[in-house]
């Protein structure tokens, strides 16, 4: 293909202007007027100034590229041509070792940067996103390090996009969140941390968006750390741990994380991994942060475990006449029978927003599936209070909060994830986050089910925190556009339930909750029958 490839250097003082090798562009910043800012600066200018050639593929690249990726103007337009037929993003991304050794960029800026990962989560959260960002496994196909990406515009808008929403954050009025985001940080002459969060921007698109094609070019081929830490002592290291996490992403096997924390902690051990030198950051030194690096697992935040081991662990109060057990949902929990038709070996199931435990007991019962290990989680505490069936011994583990909070390692460990009646209680941000987070933790044989009214269905609190007020409704077409592989629709309340495999992560930009109140059952019906399916609390095989 003959695509079109705009590379632009930044020059910002006539020094660089000068070392610009012809060839590329020159990106105007000799005014410097916001050095806050860094690189964002004129590439935000140029964005927002000009209309970006759809056809065509563009870089916006600092004057330290050449000496960190050692490729030439021409090497590097040649990279991009020879990928465009394949590529929405073509990456040139250095420090090979700082992106191996790291779970995740977020993580690696927060050894350097302690709250940066805080900061960037309350961010995301004012903007609609909530991830936990300590669950994100990410690796050389998806890290980008100082904005070398070289991309067609429609990423570019994406990114943009985002960054703006910063952009206003940092300059509007101050608040707690400001001040969190323009913290100064110990590198050179205190670059505030906002610069280290946008230049994370397209690593979070990326690691969240996974339908953008993403070209990495080898970054073992690029520079390495500098002399302030020790990761480029360990080169063999760095190419394992990165294809340790290459691994994991494909097959999500939880043996490649435990290798790979493994190998990080013989490496480095208890000892410092960063030390002092002038322009760089200060040494994180300690016990604690050392051992966070060293590859402890993450713990899951923000919950109360219940039952550990079919035990109760934490004192529930002897109330019972005042707790009001409710909370059971209208799907036809009966699918979960048809998801292993040929296989006996034990499944181990997390039930989210549990309720009274219908599932639990379901398969419990069932001659099929009794010998199935459930686990539990609800964010009602009402609920997380029901010591008569904690008793019974149906329920292996239970927590009181919310699945969100779920540590990325105890997530792959499931082989049945379900959502039985709970995305339609949740906000349409935080619905799109659930299933963006369950759905990236599914391995090859790994399921999601979900169940939800296919229409607006009017429901309110009935006592406070009870959780039981829906927010949304949710149309078939939004259901069937994520790529189940079975489905069945119960004719009393049109409750649609719905089998996901990890493949329906590439269509979860397709979720699209509606707030329309009058979203009604007969409108919901209608958009069944005009997809010719079926109505009659029967699985089919999509």
């Amino acid at each position: 293909m003959n695509e079109k490839v705009y590379l632009y250097q930044i020059a910002y003082s006539e020094e660089t202007l000068k070392g610009v090798e012809p060839g590329y562009l020159i990106l105007n910043n000799l005014e410097n007027s916001r050095p806050d800012w860094r690189e964002y600066w004129p590439i935000r200018q140029h964005l927002l100034a000009h209309d970006l050639n759809e056809d065509a593929f563009f870089g916006f690249l600092s004057p330290k590229f050449p000496n960190k990726t050692l490729l030439t103007y021409e090497q590097t337009k040649q990279l991009v041509m020879s990928a465009a037929d394949r590529a929405d993003v073509i990456l040139f991304s250095p420090q090979p070792d700082m992106g191996s050794f790291f779970l995740n960029v977020f993580e690696q800026g927060e050894i350097f940067d302690p709250g940066f990962i805080n900061a960037f989560e309350a961010f995301l959260e004012q903007v609609g996103h909530r991830v936990k960002l300590n669950n994100l496994v990410m690796d050389s196909r998806n890290i980008v390090f100082s904005n070398f990406f070289v991309a067609r515009p429609a990423f570019w808008k994406a990114w943009l996009e985002i960054c703006e929403k910063f952009f206003v954050l940092c300059e509007g009025p101050a608040s707690d969140l400001q001040r969190m985001l323009i913290q100064s940080t110990s590198y050179e002459a205190g670059v505030q941390r906002k610069v280290f969060i946008l230049e994370r921007i397209a690593s979070y698109l990326l690691a969240t968006q996974p339908s953008w094609r993403v070209v990495a070019s080898n970054p073992f081929q690029f520079a390495w750390s500098g002399p302030a830490t020790r990761f480029r002592e360990f080169p063999d290291e760095a190419v394992i741990s990165d294809a340790l996490k290459i691994a994991f992403r494909e097959q999500r096997y939880s043996e490649y994380i435990q290798v790979y924390s493994r190998l990080r902690q013989r490496c480095f051990g208890q000892n410092s991994v960063v030390s002092s030198t002038n322009g760089s950051f200060v040494a994180i030194t300690g016990q604690n942060k050392t051992n966070q690096f060293c590859g402890k697992s993450v713990e899951d935040g923000c919950l109360r475990q219940v039952v550990k081991n079919y035990k109760i662990v934490t004192d529930i109060p002897t109330m019972s006449k005042e707790y009001q057990f409710g909370g059971d949902s209208a799907a036809n929990k009966f699918i979960i029978g048809h998801l292993f038709p040929n296989e006996i070996t034990p499944k181990i199931v997390l039930d989210i927003g549990m309720g009274v435990g219908s599932l639990g007991m379901l398969i419990n019962q069932s001659p099929q599936l009794r010998r199935w290990i459930v686990d539990g989680i609800d964010g009602f505490n009402e609920t997380c209070c029901n010591v008569s069936l904690f008793n019974k011994g149906i329920y292996r583990n239970v927590w009181h909060g919310m699945a969100q909070d779920l540590s990325l390692e105890r997530l792959i460990t499931y082989d049945v994830l379900c959502l039985f009646d709970v995305i339609e209680h949740l906000s349409p941000e935080a619905a799109t986050n659930l299933l963006r987070t369950l759905l990236s933790s599914l391995g090859d044989h790994s399921l999601l089910v979900i169940s939800t009214p296919l229409w607006f269905y009017p429901q309110y609190h009935q006592k406070d925190g009870d959780l039981e007020e829906h927010l949304i409704g949710i149309s078939i077409q939004s259901m069937m556009d994520m790529k189940p592989i079975m489905y069945c629709i119960g004719n009393s309340s049109l409750v649609g339930n719905f089998v996901y495999s990890k493949k329906s992560i590439l269509y979860i930009d397709n979720f699209n909750p509606i707030t329309d109140k009058s979203f009604s059952i007969d409108k919901g019906t209608e958009q069944v029958l005009s997809l010719g399916l079926h109505i009659d609390n029967k699985v089919y095989i999509v």
